[in-house]
């Protein structure tokens, strides 16, 4: 067993042998360390010491930061109960609705992106979110937002291209400064109606305060 001292909480962890050299999450503060081939000694008390999950260790060798540590959501297709928001720095870049695909945002409203490619800005850092909507008793609710980081500069410029492939540059998930939160807010009341979007509490909530570390928010 590999004994590991995080080095950013501290934490006391072990995990199997086998993971000498691999990237994993402290699941206490989820900093990515790297197994040590040094080890640490191994007389310390069990009972202070936290063990790390195999869903918090690297697959492979690739680096942490872009593996998401055996957890990058993979995206296959666009759900079609959902509406995709693709934001910048600070403004929402284009959107993705199952009736419409892509459209780029400009000074005359949402545009078809692939006609419209120069609208797109070339680089930048971007984020994915997705708002997907439920049926219920009550009719159809938006019901849970999920941000998604995007990779390369360009990651923008691909929703021009085929509709899909921006999905295969999700690295992890992200999270959203609060400026990106008001860009999505005002994207959510202009495509949804108010009966749609008006009882997701924790989804307003969360667009309208100051976290900025979670990447999932779902009504009950």
């Amino acid at each position: 067993m590999i004994r590991v001292t995080c080095s950013g909480c501290n934490a006391s962890l072990k995990l199997p042998d086998e993971f000498i050299g691999r990237k994993f999450r402290c699941p206490r503060c989820k900093a990515i360390l790297t197994a040590p081939i040094d080890l640490e000694g191994s007389d310390e008390d069990d009972a202070q010491t936290e063990a790390v999950s195999e869903t918090d260790v690297s697959t492979d060798g690739a680096p942490a930061a872009e593996q998401g540590i055996a957890s990058i959501p993979k995206l296959g297709k666009f759900n079609p109960n959902a509406v995709y928001f693709l934001v910048g720095a600070e403004n929402l870049v284009g959107q993705w609705k199952l009736e419409n695909g892509w459209q780029v945002k400009g000074t005359q409203g949402l545009l078809p992106a692939k006609t419209n490619a120069q609208l797109i800005p070339a680089s930048g850092k971007f984020i994915l979110v997705e708002a997907l909507c439920e049926l219920t008793e009550q009719g159809k609710k938006l019901k849970k937002l999920t941000i998604y980081k995007l990779g390369p500069s360009d990651a923008a410029k691909r929703i021009a291209g085929e509709p899909a492939a921006v999905l295969a540059l999700i690295t992890g998930y992200g999270t959203m400064t609060k400026n990106q939160k008001n860009a999505v807010l005002a994207a959510i009341k202009n495509v949804f109606m108010r009966e749609i979007w008006g009882g997701a509490e924790k989804i307003r909530e969360f667009l309208l305060g100051f976290d900025s570390h979670t990447s999932t928010i779902e009504e009950e």
